[in-house]
């Protein structure tokens, strides 16, 4: 009994002119296992993926022919040359190593697992470069804000832990799905399925988490006073930075008309401390 959920897959057969461009065609689906057995019989000769099938024993000859393949025994039925110490693995009738779902073994000589650890190498290295361009920028961030007194280096975000975490996890599981499938080709063994579904899982929420924290820094660096609420740099420098943000402000109310200008400040406090004077002597003389 096939304890696999079947695969719909349609084959086009298009009718091409001499100049091999389709005038008119057809289509025809049926449904197919995994490892590509079906129950239908009649309709083209083309079966699974597009390969060559016999009706009369329900075999494809991959390869060109090179090897007779049973969909329903889930195997070949001649060994692979490249067995048991090269490209085909240890069990030399194994269809994809025993894991149809995560590899593809066209030509009946090889399988895919030597693409996926090249394809998970290739991505834990493009991951790696993010997290050490991540960290580099941290510390950049931490040694400009040390000694700085302007607001705007002072409101520069490091990257948050979360984004740090989900960073490093995009390293970590290309390299654990690697190694595992490694294993289960020296072994034999069905890890590849299992690693393949927690693997894309795992990569998928990592770069989610990755994404969401980035737009929270995004977020957080339009607050102009995330220095004041998260204490970047030295608390020194962060009087200095708030009195000069002031000074700013008020300058540039001034030079809108909404203050006036220091000339009249000044001649209103002389008369205001010569108002208190007046008011001093007055008091004197009723006592």
């Amino acid at each position: 009994m096939v304890l696999w959920e079947r695969l719909l897959m349609s084959l086009y057969l298009p009718m091409l002119d001499h100049q091999r461009s389709p005038f008119w065609g057809s289509n025809f689906s049926r449904a197919y296992t995994p490892y590509g057995a079906t129950a239908i019989s009649d309709g083209p000769m083309l079966g699974f993926c597009g390969q060559p099938s016999d009706k009369v024993i329900g075999s494809y000859l991959l390869g060109n022919g090179h090897r007779c393949y049973s969909p329903r025994l889930f195997r070949f039925q001649s060994p692979d040359q490249l067995s048991p110490f090269g490209k085909g693995g240890i069990n030399a009738y194994a269809y994809c190593g025993g894991d149809p779902v995560n590899r593809w073994d066209p030509s009946g000589q090889f399988i895919q697992a030597g693409l996926n650890i090249m394809l998970g190498l290739f991505a834990a290295r493009d991951a790696g470069k993010t997290v050490y361009q991540t960290n580099t920028s941290g510390r950049a961030i931490i040694a400009e804000q040390r000694h700085s007194t302007e607001r705007d280096v002072l409101n520069k975000v490091k990257p948050t832990l979360s984004r740090q975490i989900a960073e490093t996890s995009a390293v970590v599981v290309p390299v654990v799905a690697v190694v595992g499938t490694a294993v289960s080709l020296v072994t034999g063994g069905a890890a590849p399925a299992l690693l393949g579904v927690v693997g894309t899982a795992a990569g998928v929420g990592a770069l989610i988490f990755s994404k969401r924290a980035k737009r929270r820094e995004k977020q957080l660096a339009k607050d102009k006073y995330y220095y004041l609420n998260h204490s970047t740099g030295q608390e020194a420098n962060r009087v200095v930075a708030v009195f000069n943000d002031v000074k700013d402000r008020i300058n540039e109310d001034i030079s809108r008309g909404v203050w006036p200008s220091p000339d009249k400040i000044d001649s209103s406090i002389d008369k205001s401390f010569n108002a208190v004077l007046e008011v001093g002597e007055e008091l004197r003389n009723l006592t």
